[in-house]
């Protein structure tokens, strides 16, 4: 299992018959990886969105199709956009002023700076 994600885990149970790993977060929401697509049933918070973006990471795809209400989209787009390489997302609901903060942040990333996280103006905090 991968280093950090246990923090977050209280159990992994496979389901042979739906081919699927299923890791219930210690919050009760589960993260259902089925192969071709990965759902998240229960409270979306955080730690399951960062929990999502890590299985996106983990499973080493390029580019997905993200569903769900806009806020759940924005925040899985920024979670996809910070990874190395970042995961593209189709239709993504990024802003303008979204991409500009992701770049400022991947060159902050690079130089190794320390990073601070601060709530935006327009009230989306897209910490993870």
């Amino acid at each position: 299992m991968p280093e950090g994600i246990a923090r977050n885990l209280r159990a992994v149970d496979i389901d042979i018959a739906r081919g699927a790993v299923i890791l219930t977060l210690t919050s009760g929401t589960r993260i259902v990886d089925r192969q071709d697509r990965i759902d998240v049933v229960g409270v979306v918070d955080d730690v399951a969105v960062s929990e999502l973006v890590e299985a996106v990471r983990r499973r080493g795809w390029d580019a997905v199709e993200v569903t769900g209400d806009a806020h759940f989209r924005r925040a899985v787009a920024w979670g996809l956009a910070l990874l190395d390489p970042p995961v593209a997302v189709a239709s993504s609901p990024l802003l303008e002023a979204d991409q500009v903060e992701i770049e400022r942040l991947r060159r902050v990333s690079r130089r190794g700076e320390p990073q601070l996280n601060a709530s935006r103006k327009d009230g989306f905090n897209p910490s993870l």
